[in-house]
């Protein structure tokens, strides 16, 4: 997975810059006007296999009736959020795609969770939620501080 060098791919970006509602503003390049946009176009090629592109068809039924769960760091959120943006999309009907905030005071940072396609997908912040976040730890053992249905 190390082994590999980042080659030019044209098939890529795979979805359209700007347009996955869920991205934070502190990760969305495309809203904050980043110059370049040439990284887009790039993909990591291991040298001695080829991965196949990620299906996300594919994935969200083999993740129907379950749960996904990343915990960690920025970097998780990150990756977490690239994800979503692969997943939604593949569907067809985006309008079913809802994001959830939730605070639980015992982890004292925000748990996003996405729920599309029957499917549940969580995502957990070792870091507390930041001054201008949206959420802030309440108290309370588990509680929804925002929810959004995106179309």
């Amino acid at each position: 997975m190390f082994d590999g060098m980042w080659v030019r791919d044209d098939s890529y970006p795979l979805y359209a810059p700007g347009s996955y509602p869920f991205i934070d503003e502190s990760f969305n390049c495309f809203l904050n006007k980043r110059p370049d946009n040439c990284y887009e176009k790039y993909r990591w090629q291991l040298k001695h296999c080829n991965l196949p592109r990620l299906d996300g068809k594919n994935m969200l039924g083999l993740l129907r009736g379950k749960r996904l769960v990343f915990v960690g760091d920025s970097l998780n959120r990150n990756m977490w959020e690239s994800l979503l943006c692969l997943l939604r999309n593949s569907m067809d009907d985006k309008s079913g795609v809802v994001e959830a905030l939730v605070v639980v005071a015992a982890m004292l940072s925000p748990t996003r969770s996405l729920r599309a396609h029957s499917s549940l997908l969580h995502l957990f912040l070792s870091q507390p939620a930041t001054s201008n976040s949206s959420t802030k730890a309440s108290g309370a053992s588990s509680d929804l501080a925002k929810k959004k249905t995106f179309t």
